[in-house]
């Protein structure tokens, strides 16, 4: 399953599920009405490119193309070039622009001049687009920096004792970017979490799962506050979970999770915080909170009503240091 296809894909998910938890009318916007876009940053688009370079690194070619030239920087001039590169449209120039932006008060020939003029500006675009239009735009000072970032990724001594070490195990079955969907057992609502990789180690019945985020946090301890801030316990509880219950429909037998967050700087020098496994007390205390939270988003969703938002409280969240020597226990609370 693509990215496309997962966020496409109608089924509850640890975001919503954090949604939920903080807003409930927002959910309701954003998962049940459909209301309002998802915001879209340069910074989510580096991430997308260190996450295909780091875990899918075969598809780089096939999902990104170099392009340096103007790009439509306006919900109207995306409007505009759909319109306008619609195949077998017949829209003349003047009516792709007239039903992208507001014409009141134009004569015809200032509608045909600024639709001129919008052509001229994007149509090294729009030819770029006719041939490449399935990749994602990067530039060249783009794929620099992630590159780099990656290579800092990899020559981590931490990353190299969990990650790469177990990319080089044979005796572990490797799934990357693997998207997980299934019916709550309890609930029967259907569920997803998509994983940036995880090494299924049969024999010993472990699962191994790897997050990888990009963060603003200088050490560990202060990924803590990213940890409270963004709800990244409810993520890896709600993963671990999950994960489970596929393992037994896909292997069998019960299978015990280790879930791994490498967090990295995202400005330079972009160095690696560690390899970071949260405490299982943690992970026992946010399933706690999420499952409560699933349990009152079904009965909002049976009944059609989103009214008063419950607040949860913050634990603090012990996480557990890996270096290539030995593990460190992190005890110090937020």
């Amino acid at each position: 399953m693509t990215d496309k296809e997962y966020f496409a894909f109608d089924a509850i998910s640890q975001s919503s599920i954090k949604t939920f938890m903080e807003n409930r009318k927002l959910y309701e916007y954003q998962y049940v009405l459909k209301i309002g876009e998802n915001k879209h940053t340069k910074a989510m688009d580096l991430g997308s490119l260190n996450h295909c370079l780091l875990f899918e690194f075969e598809e780089f070619h096939n999902r990104y193309a170099h392009f340096s030239g103007a790009v439509p920087s306006s919900a109207n001039q995306k409007k505009f070039v759909e319109l306008y590169t619609k195949d077998n449209s017949n829209l003349t120039l003047e009516d792709c622009y007239a039903n992208s932006y507001s014409t009141k008060g134009m004569k015809d020939y200032q509608i045909t001049q600024k639709a001129n003029e919008l052509v001229g500006e994007l149509n090294d675009f729009m030819c770029f687009n006719e041939k490449h239009g399935h990749k994602e735009i990067i530039t060249s000072e783009m794929e620099i920096q992630s590159r780099r970032m990656v290579e800092i990724v990899m020559n981590h001594s931490g990353v190299g004792k969990t990650l790469i070490a177990g990319r080089a195990n044979s005796n572990y079955k490797i799934y990357k970017e693997h998207s997980i969907v299934l019916e709550d057992r309890r609930f029967g609502r259907v569920i997803k979490c998509k994983v940036d990789e995880m090494h299924v180690d049969t024999k010993n019945h472990i699962i191994y799962a790897y997050d990888y985020k990009t963060t603003r946090s200088q050490n560990t301890n202060s990924f803590k506050g990213s940890v409270r801030y963004y709800g990244y316990d409810i993520q890896e509880s709600f993963y671990a979970n999950y994960i489970k219950e596929w393992a037994l429909i896909e292997f069998g037998v019960n299978f015990a999770v280790v879930f791994r967050f490498i967090p990295q700087l995202n400005i330079a020098p972009y160095n690696v915080l560690d390899v970071i496994e949260f405490d299982p007390q943690d992970r026992e205390q946010a399933y706690i909170r999420w499952s409560e939270a699933f349990e009152q988003l079904d009965d909002c969703l049976t009944s059609g009503r989103f009214d008063n938002p419950s607040a949860y409280s913050d634990t603090g969240v012990n996480m557990m240091k890996l270096n290539m020597i030995d593990s460190v226990v992190l005890t110090d609370g937020f």
